[in-house]
C-alpha cells in the first residue's frame, strides 16, 4: 500500500466495490460466496448492517444481505463518487481471510464471518497500521475492526484494554502469524498456532475467485439498479411484517402456555414431594414429641419453683408449635378433597367472631364483620373456607398493630363470591408479593405471618374451585380476596349454555 494510494482513499467516501459485487448485492436471493471476497463490499456491509454487528453477531448470510439500506446507500455513494477507488482483493488477503474464519470455526472465539472479514481487510489494506487508524475512523467503521486491524504492532493485552475483542485478535494474529507479510507483535498463541498450518495449506489449495463480467463501464447504470432493488424490498418487508408478527404473536403464546404447563408441573411435583416429606415426618417425629409434652407436663405438674415453671411452659408451646408446622405442612401439600355445600353467610360471622373476638380486643384492633347479604352464599367445603377464613383474618391482625382495624365484607354476582378481608396495617412489601402464597417465605413485612397460614388458605381455595389474591392498592388498606364459586359448576354452565 503506497503512500498516493493512502491518501486518495483518505479523501473519498469509500472504497467502491468491484461492479460485478454490486450487481451480485441486487439477485434474490444474494448469494453471500459472491460479495465475501470483495473488500469494498465488505467494508460496506460493515458501515451499514443493521443491527450494527459485532465479532460475536456478524455473518454474511443472505437475508442480511438484503437489507434495503445496502443497495441505497450504495447507490448514494455511486451518484457522489462516480470514479471511485476499487480495491481487489490480494492473494494474501484472500489466505488470511480462510485462515482466520478457519480458526475461529475451530476455536469459537468469534463468528468465521467477523474473522474473514477483518483478515480480508487486513491482507489489503493493513500493511500500514498507521493507515489502517486513520481510514477505518473515517468509514465510521465498527470499533472492533479497527482495533483488531490499526493497532497490530500492540500486545494483545493491551489491545483488549482498548476495547478490542480478545477472541476475534487471537483468531486473526494466529492467522497473521502463519500467513506472514504483515508486521505484528511478537507474541505466540500455542492453542491456535498449532491448527494453523493445516488452514494455510487448505487455503492455497482453493482457487481464487473468478472475475466477473460486468466492467466499470456499466456503473453508470448500477445507481438506478440498486435503487429499484432497495424500493422493491421495502415493498416485500412491509407486506412481511404483519405475517412476522403474527407468528411472533404465535409464538409469545405458545411460550407463555409451555411456561404456565411447565409451572403448573413443577409445582405439583414439588406438592408431591411436599405431601411425602410431611406424611413421613408426621409419622417420624410427632411420636417423640407426643413423649417429651407428655413427659414435660409430668414434670411441671410436680414443680412449684417459678422459673423452671417457665421453662417448662416454653417446651411445651415449642412442641406444640413443631406439630402445628408438620399438619399445616401436610395440610398445605395434601389437604383433604372437600365437600362441597351451600354455605350460609351467618356461619361465616359466627365463626370468626367466635375465633377471634377476645384476640381482637387483646391486640387493641376493631374487628368489623358485617354480616353479608342472605344471597352470598359459597359453594365450598364448610370446613375449608372456616380454615382459608380463620388463616386471613389472622393474618389480618397481626397486621393491623394496636388502634387498628380489620376488616371482612362479602361480595356476590351470579356465579361467584368474593369475600374481602382489609385490614389498616402496612401491606407486604413490593418483593415480598409474588412469595405471599410460599409456604415458609421469610420475607413478608413485620406483622406478617412467616408460616404457612397463607398458603394453606390458598391451597384450600383452589381445592375449592376457588383463588386466594392480594390487591395491592398505593396509600390503601391491604387487601386480600378470597375468590369462590356461588354455584355448582355444573348449573353455571348449563346457565351459560
Amino acid at each position: 500500500m503506497d503512500a498516493a494510494w493512502v491518501q486518495s482513499a483518505l479523501a473519498r467516501p469509500w472504497l467502491r466495490p468491484a461492479a460485478t459485487s454490486l450487481v451480485a448485492l441486487t439477485d434474490d436471493p444474494v448469494t453471500p460466496v459472491r460479495v465475501a471476497h470483495d473488500p469494498g463490499l465488505v467494508l460496506h456491509l460493515l458501515r451499514y448492517t443493521r443491527p450494527t454487528p459485532t465479532p460475536d453477531t456478524f455473518e454474511i448470510t443472505p437475508s442480511g444481505l438484503s437489507q434495503p439500506g445496502l443497495c441505497e446507500t450504495a447507490a448514494a455513494l455511486l451518484e457522489l463518487d462516480p470514479s471511485g477507488l476499487p480495491t481487489v482483493s490480494t492473494d494474501s488477503a484472500r489466505v488470511t481471510a480462510h485462515v482466520g474464519a478457519g480458526l475461529a470455526r475451530l476455536s469459537g472465539l468469534c463468528t468465521p464471518d467477523a474473522a474473514a472479514a477483518v483478515g480480508l481487510l487486513l491482507g489489503t489494506l493493513g500493511r500500514s497500521a498507521k493507515s489502517a487508524r486513520k481510514m477505518f475512523p473515517r468509514w465510521r467503521l465498527p470499533a472492533w475492526v479497527t482495533l483488531a486491524v490499526g493497532f497490530l504492532e500492540l500486545p494483545l493485552a493491551d489491545v483488549g484494554t482498548l476495547g478490542g475483542h480478545h477472541g476475534l485478535l487471537r483468531a486473526i494474529r494466529a492467522a497473521v502469524r502463519a500467513v506472514g507479510g504483515v508486521p505484528i507483535y511478537p507474541e505466540a498463541d500455542p492453542e491456535l498456532d498449532s491448527q494453523a498450518p493445516f488452514l494455510l495449506e487448505q487455503a492455497r489449495m482453493v482457487a481464487p475467485p473468478r472475475a466477473g463480467e460486468v466492467g466499470d463501464a456499466d456503473l453508470k447504470l448500477l445507481p438506478r439498479l440498486l435503487r429499484a432493488t432497495a424500493k422493491l424490498r421495502q415493498r416485500t418487508g412491509q407486506v412481511l411484517v404483519p405475517d412476522l408478527e403474527r407468528q411472533i404473536d404465535q409464538l409469545t403464546a405458545a411460550l407463555a402456555k409451555t411456561r404456565a404447563e411447565f409451572d403448573a408441573t413443577m409445582k405439583d411435583a414439588r406438592l408431591r414431594s411436599l405431601a411425602e416429606y410431611a406424611a413421613g415426618a408426621a409419622h417420624e417425629i410427632n411420636t417423640p414429641l407426643a413423649v417429651i409434652s407428655t413427659n414435660t407436663q409430668l414434670l411441671r405438674s410436680a414443680e412449684d419453683e417459678p422459673d423452671r415453671l417457665g421453662r417448662y411452659d416454653t417446651i411445651i408451646r415449642q412442641t406444640k408449635r413443631i406439630h402445628e408446622i408438620l399438619y399445616g405442612s401436610r395440610q398445605f401439600a395434601l389437604p383433604p378433597q372437600p365437600q362441597p355445600a351451600f354455605v350460609s353467610p351467618a356461619a361465616w360471622v359466627a365463626d370468626l367472631e367466635a375465633e377471634f373476638a377476645a384476640e381482637a380486643a387483646e391486640r387493641q384492633v376493631t374487628l368489623d364483620l358485617p354480616c353479608p347479604r342472605a344471597a352470598a352464599r359459597a359453594w365450598a367445603d364448610a370446613s375449608h373456607l372456616r380454615t382459608i377464613l380463620s388463616h386471613l383474618v389472622k393474618n389480618a391482625l397481626e397486621a393491623a398493630g394496636p388502634g387498628g382495624w380489620v376488616r371482612v365484607r362479602a361480595e356476590v354476582d351470579f356465579a361467584t363470591v368474593r369475600i374481602v378481608v382489609e385490614d389498616s396495617g402496612r401491606g407486604p412489601t413490593a418483593a415480598a408479593v409474588p412469595h405471599l402464597f410460599d409456604p415458609f417465605y421469610s420475607g413478608r413485612s413485620a406483622g406478617r405471618g412467616r408460616g404457612l397460614g397463607l398458603a394453606i388458605a390458598w391451597r384450600l381455595a383452589k381445592q375449592n374451585g376457588g383463588d386466594v389474591s392480594y390487591e395491592p392498592r398505593p396509600n390503601q388498606p391491604a387487601r386480600f380476596v378470597v375468590t369462590l364459586p356461588a354455584v355448582p359448576a355444573e348449573m353455571s354452565d348449563r346457565r351459560s349454555a
